[in-house]
């Protein structure tokens, strides 16, 4: 019998049975006496196994198992290590890679098995099962960060995600609106000023804040500026929610949902002609959301894109742009207003860090107040010269 060795110091033999050489390695932690063993066809390039299993022992302080498989890992790996990190919708759509697309492909494989060419495999299998392009890069980024967290944890030696390229969507240009059409669409929002949602239209328009941000908008954070702290979403899972990320229920599944950070507040002046329409929206009104249903309840974030589709099919205009499409008019407003390329950025809210703290500290508000007046002024004075154009043309200005 051969002495008894440390961990980690490992043994090499010829095995009876096949002649092939193995290493055995002994292991920290589990219940009992656990092991690595590895066998090759030389004495030499088991001694070659031995070392690299030694370094990476003593790198990790573990040594990853083959017997785990990528179905076993995931299960651990997303409620304990992904779901807490994460906001609820990414934990729901890593589920949905998981259990539609990553599991029945690759599932049963081995961790330390895993290669390129499984990944292609799975890209394969999303597109083959009427997966879009984007969607493949999304099951890739699932896998990746999983089996990234799986290195990180000595559970696998590699990601074979970093050995390939990552696979590329769609490039598909985010339609906007033009200056002209949103001009259109403006003059016949302003003429529907006895509905409940013209106000909300009117601010997509002037400020190019996200859906979730003007949907989940409060009363008593409109001021000199629109206080962007909050954003209404959506939440099925709302058990997923991370203990460190603050929701407000607002009835059923609807939350509002504040930034992590100080860092992720945005700031909006508000000048006119924003600022009359809101105090008119606003006038009678208490606390609470300033955009809602006639009932005062929230209005959905998916209601409020059909209903987007609706009041440009009503205006004449193409239904194919989509009310994220309206951030991208901001940007091409600003520009056209003159406005630097670093104010639009910080008001549109593509900010990098220093612009983000820039924001928090409200240093540059007359800069931002001066460039929102600019973008006003353009449409104030387009819309005025457009109404006067057509004037004893028979056609009410705005209509379609």
């Amino acid at each position: 019998m051969s002495p008894t060795r440390g961990k980690g110091e490992g043994a090499v033999y010829q095995r009876s049975s096949d002649g092939l050489w193995c290493v055995s390695i002994e292991l920290p932690g589990g219940v009992g006496r656990s092991r690595k063993v590895v066998c090759r066809k030389t004495k030499g390039n088991a001694i070659e196994a031995l070392r690299a299993l030694q370094d990476e022992l003593a790198r990790t302080g573990d040594i990853a198992k083959s017997t785990m498989q990528l179905s076993v890992w995931l299960d651990y790996w997303l409620p304990n290590i992904s779901a807490p990190r994460n906001e609820p919708g990414t934990t729901k759509n890593q589920r949905g890679h998981i259990n539609k697309w990553i599991a029945p492909a690759l599932g049963r494989l081995p961790l330390s098995k895993l290669t390129p060419t499984h990944v292609r495999q799975l890209h394969k299998a999303v597109r083959d099962g009427g997966g879009s392009s984007t969607l493949v890069v999304q099951v890739h980024a699932t896998l990746s960060v999983a089996l990234r967290d799986a290195v990180r944890e000595g559970k696998m030696r590699q990601n074979p995600c970093d050995l390939m390229d990552r696979p590329k969507g769609s490039t598909a240009a985010q339609k906007a609106l033009t200056l002209e059409q949103t001009l259109s669409l403006f003059r016949y929002v302003m003429t529907r000023p006895l509905r409940h949602d013209w106000a909300l239209w009117a601010a997509y328009l002037l400020t190019g804040t996200r859906r979730g941000e003007l949907l989940g908008l409060e009363a008593d954070r409109v001021g000199d500026v629109l206080d962007l702290s909050w954003q209404l979403q959506r939440i099925t899972n709302i058990e997923d929610a991370p203990p460190n990320h603050v929701y407000r229920n607002v009835g059923g599944n609807l939350y509002l949902k504040k930034p992590k950070t100080k860092a992720g507040t945005r700031i909006i002046p508000l000048v006119d002609p924003l600022l009359s329409i809101l105090a008119m929206h606003m006038e009678g009104r208490g606390p609470g959301l300033v955009f809602t249903e006639p009932d005062g309840s929230a209005i959905k974030p998916d209601e409020a894109t059909r209903r987007w589709k609706k009041i440009l099919a009503k205006a004449g205009l193409p239904e194919d742009v989509k009310l994220h499409g309206t951030r991208h008019t901001t940007v091409d407003l600003l520009a056209a207003a003159g406005v630097p390329a670093e104010l639009r950025r910080e008001i549109i809210g593509h900010s990098t860090r220093e612009m983000t703290e820039a924001y928090r500290t409200k240093g540059n508000l007359p800069e931002l107040t001066a460039a929102m007046k600019k973008m006003s002024a353009l449409l104030s004075d387009e819309t005025s010269r457009s109404d006067t154009s057509n004037t004893g043309s028979g056609k009410e200005a705005g209509q379609p």
